[in-house]
C-alpha cells in the first residue's frame, strides 16, 4: 500500500487573494463583450459556429477562447434575440 501525501492549504493572506476580484472588477469583464452585429440569421448561426470551433479546441491559448466567449455574450447582448428562428435549432 503507498503513502499519498497530501498538500494542506496554506493561510497565508497572499494565497487567499491569490487570483480574486471584486465584484466590480468582475462585472467589468463580463460586461466587456465585443461589438458582433450580424444581418441574417444565416450569418448568425455561421458566427456561433465560427466561435464553438474555437471553445471547442482545448488547445487554443486561454485569450483566444476568452475572445470568444465575449463575442457570444456580445451577439446576445445586441442581436440574437432579433432572431426567434435561432431558439428553434
Amino acid at each position: 500500500m503507498q503513502n499519498k501525501t497530501r498538500v494542506r492549504p496554506t493561510n497565508s493572506a497572499s494565497s487567499l487573494t491569490a487570483g480574486a476580484v471584486s465584484e466590480e472588477q468582475f462585472r467589468q469583464a463580463f460586461e466587456a463583450v465585443l461589438d458582433l452585429r450580424v444581418t441574417s440569421l444565416k450569418d448568425l448561426i455561421a458566427e456561433c459556429q465560427k466561435q464553438a470551433v474555437i471553445l471547442e479546441n482545448t488547445n487554443n491559448d486561454w485569450t483566444k477562447r476568452i475572445k470568444a466567449l465575449q463575442s457570444l455574450r456580445g451577439l446576445i447582448k445586441h442581436d440574437i434575440g432579433c432572431y426567434a428562428p435561432f431558439a428553434e435549432q
